[in-house]
């Protein structure tokens, strides 16, 4: 068997299921495109769109959905 290429250091900054997703998204662009990327040039992407800082803003303490989600799970047991 040949031998497996080197496996790329991922930032510590970056989950691995954002990583994934980002590569497989734009893997699936490029098919449906027509353009190939290259493995290099996919990492690169994804690497860089997962690292994008989050959007939004932090929700009031004060809002009833926040309040209920720090509340007790409740399960049924039959």
């Amino acid at each position: 068997f040949p031998p497996l290429p080197e496996r790329p250091l991922l930032p510590s900054d970056i989950d691995r299921r954002s990583f994934l997703m980002r590569n497989a998204a734009i893997g699936a662009a490029a098919v449906m495109t027509g353009n190939a990327w290259t493995a290099e040039a996919r990492a690169q992407q994804a690497t860089k769109d997962a690292a994008a800082p989050k959007l939004g803003t932090t929700l009031s303490p004060d809002l009833d959905t926040v309040k209920k989600s720090k509340g007790p799970v409740m399960t049924v047991v039959e």
